[in-house]
């Protein structure tokens, strides 16, 4: 194109890119509400002086009757 110009305009890009839609909110939002419930979960089972593989033990002890109860 004749007397065209070209800039650099890929700052916009770079901004679009930090905008999160809808879904991409609602994905981050849940997957912390997931972390959320397993820290509590392991800060409820987690013992002074018990040793780690008892504590995930507990743990996956909870997690499996919790989805039994969900049936």
């Amino acid at each position: 194109m004749p007397g065209a110009e070209y800039t650099d305009e890929t700052g916009i890009l770079y901004r679009m890119q930090h905008i999160l839609s809808l879904n991409e909110q609602a994905q981050v939002r849940t997957a912390a509400q997931l972390a959320d419930i397993g820290y509590q979960a392991a800060c409820h089972v987690t013992r002074p002086g018990r040793h780690r593989f008892r504590n995930l033990c507990c743990l996956h002890l909870r997690a499996d009757v919790a989805r039994r109860r969900k049936r």
